[in-house]
């Protein structure tokens, strides 16, 4: 377990947008706070970070799935997963959360119809008991997402498509929805169902594959979007790494 702090935070920011284009980056290098460069110093993606040091504080885990999201988080007795990784991740994500003891899952968000994203969910509504399931207003022609919606149906799990300003609890910590605010976009990525987590003074960003057109509207909306950690969605981040390995070479 670590304990989070600003500085760490800002690592960690660093280290999701990372894992988003390439998976686990542990033999990367990041500039740390002495401006020297610090070879595998990347976190591995499979820990667990913590608000405070109390086991009973906010816990948040990056599964490491590859290419795709998958993001288990943990308050208060209460579990949330955010995307499930690819089909062929399934048994990876299944796996990371039954070895934390949870058999019921309060809250599962599907950020999007893609199957870096919810591949493993058909896996996730079969194997743990779900409360609420939120996925966004639109629909995808694969098998993948028809997979979802069988499971789901089979287990009587009720899809919310939430609206912007939308708030439910883990524990203690609040979450409230930013996006999607409209429900004709091209881009399916722009669906994406973005959560802001917050616990204490601590804030968390999750922002699914989020791209421009859902970024821009989140701006105009005024929120306020100051984090202390940004999961950003895989188009950015490759955009980033690009950036940054053009700058560091």
């Amino acid at each position: 377990m670590k304990s989070i702090n600003k500085n760490k935070l800002f690592i960690l920011s660093i280290v999701v947008l990372f894992f988003a284009v390439v998976g686990t980056l542990t033999n990367s290098s990041i500039i740390n706070n002495k401006n020297t460069v610090e070879k595998s110093f990347l976190a591995k993606s499979q820990e667990c970070y913590t608000s405070e040091k109390n086991s009973q504080d906010l816990k948040v885990h990056f599964i490491d799935v590859g290419q795709g999201d998958s993001i288990l988080i943990e308050k208060d007795g209460e579990a949330m997963l955010i995307d499930a990784g690819t089909t062929d991740h399934e048994k990876t994500v299944i796996n990371y959360i039954e070895k934390q003891g949870i058999n019921k899952l309060d809250v599962v968000v599907a950020t999007h119809p893609h199957e870096d994203h919810i591949g493993g969910m058909p896996g996730v509504i079969n194997t743990f008991d779900i409360g609420k399931m939120y996925i966004p207003q639109v629909s995808a022609n694969t098998r993948t997402f028809e997979r979802m919606v069988s499971a789901a149906k089979n287990k009587r799990v009720k899809f919310i498509s939430p609206v912007v300003g939308d708030k439910f609890n883990i524990g203690n910590a609040r979450c409230t929805v930013l996006a999607p605010k409209n429900d004709d976009y091209e881009n399916i990525n722009d669906y994406s169902i973005v959560v802001k987590l917050e616990y204490g003074n601590t804030v968390f960003l999750f922002t699914g594959d989020a791209q421009e057109v859902s970024e821009k509207e989140m701006l105009k909306s005024r929120f306020n979007l100051k984090a202390d950690v940004l999961k950003v969605g895989h188009q950015v981040a490759r955009s980033f790494y690009q950036q940054y390995r053009r700058n560091m070479l």
